[in-house]
């Protein structure tokens, strides 16, 4: 999340939250190899879906006027060979803008039951048509990251834990 929400000793929280994971990634951009829990390429990215209970939104809109929460299934193959499922929770904010929210367990209220909804088996190019840029539609080579087809076997941990992820511009949901 780009912007910080709310106020008090969460807000501080937060923000101090942010400031170590920034100091974090800085360090390990300084290493000659990168560590084998890290992420190595995006592996298999799956459509977001809404939580299962609705008080998550409820909250979201009483308290920040949010327009929607709901959650994405992030694959990701590690440096170590290894492949970890990422679940993150996006809001929709006033401006109409989606941002992935990096520590929802900061926001209890906002991400009641994130990590009980059942595994995630819709793929993001399915639900989504992706708009490309001028600069990606002029581009001679593609340096997309392979992605695995959705007949591949996920080999990913069953659970998925609450994560980081970039917020997602240019995509609209298919109707």
């Amino acid at each position: 999340m780009h912007r910080t929400l709310g106020g008090g000793e969460n807000r501080k929280a937060y923000e101090e939250f942010l400031k170590n994971v920034a100091a974090s990634m800085e360090v390990e951009a300084k290493k000659d190899a990168p560590s084998p829990g890290g992420p190595k390429t995006l592996a298999k990215l799956f459509a977001a879906r809404h939580l299962s209970k609705n008080g998550p939104a409820s909250a979201g809109y009483a308290m920040h006027d949010f327009q929607d929460i709901m959650f994405v299934d992030v694959g990701v193959a590690l440096v170590s060979g290894k492949k970890s499922l990422n679940r993150t929770l996006v809001i929709k904010t006033n401006d109409g803008k989606w941002y992935a929210h990096p520590a929802p367990h900061t926001a209890s209220l906002l991400s009641v039951g994130l990590n009980d909804e059942d595994p995630s088996t819709t793929d993001f190019k399915e639900a989504y048509t992706i708009e490309k840029s001028e600069s990606e539609q002029d581009a001679a080579v593609d340096n997309r990251l392979p992605v695995p087809s959705r007949n591949d076997p996920l080999e990913y941990n069953l659970q998925p834990c609450c994560g980081v992820a970039l917020p997602v511009a240019g995509a609209t949901p298919r109707r």
